[in-house]
């Protein structure tokens, strides 16, 4: 039950009200991608519900920002870690997980809001095996 309603309000905070279009609100997107990188550390990979986070995101990819549209240090570097913590959430060991974020990357470089060496620079940082 509190799962749900987490999920549901995580779904509500990222999108406009029905008057104002009801599209994803973007300013709430790019606060829910800030947060969800800084968060994520190794040990959450494998934490009940991040597979539902992530497909919550993929819900509203075609509203992240383009690569090419990102002009800020700032924006650039969310995007680099972003993609670096989607690479992490490869190695869980929760099935769920990585298929969402599997999804969630695809999702991410077909709308362009994530670049290719972001991702390499992601795995870069991955420690070896």
């Amino acid at each position: 039950m509190m799962r749900e309603a987490a999920l549901s309000s995580l779904k509500e905070s990222t999108s406009l009200s029905a008057i104002e279009g009801g599209n994803p609100n973007a300013l709430s997107l790019e606060s829910y991608v800030s947060s969800l990188v800084s968060e994520l550390k190794d040990s959450d990979f494998k934490a009940i519900g991040l597979s539902e986070v992530l497909i919550v995101l993929s819900t509203h990819v075609e509203f992240l920002p383009k690569v090419d549209s990102m002009s800020s240090a700032k924006a650039q570097a969310l995007e680099a870690q972003f993609a670096a913590t989607l690479v992490a959430c490869l190695t869980s060991s929760k099935s769920e997980t990585r298929a969402a974020a599997e999804e969630l990357l695809k999702a991410c470089t077909e709308h362009d809001a994530i670049s290719s060496a972001s991702i390499e620079q992601g795995e870069k940082k991955l420690l070896p095996a």
